[in-house]
């Protein structure tokens, strides 16, 4: 129950309180489950990496720029920053 709790929470953007409503429960207890479910992280390993970097920047007068930096063998990006 409790990983289908945090999927709705997480991918369908549902709050507690339509959690509730949704399974007949309190907003506690729904939040309860939520804190209890332990989310697992993926080991990276470490490894060399060959980083494509691309900068944009919007206009002199404005200080706005998008910054992208990813690794191409891993299809991930490593950052990505909008100042």
């Amino acid at each position: 129950m409790q990983k289908v709790l945090w999927k709705k929470h997480v991918w369908h953007r549902q709050t507690a309180k339509q959690l509730a409503k949704e399974y007949q429960k309190s907003e506690s207890w729904i939040r309860q489950q939520l804190d209890k479910f332990s989310v697992k992280k993926p080991v990276v390993q470490a490894q060399p990496v060959v980083i494509v970097a691309d900068n944009d920047f919007c206009q002199k007068n404005f200080r706005c720029s998008c910054r992208q930096i990813s690794a191409p063998q891993e299809k991930s990006s490593l950052e990505n920053v909008f100042d």
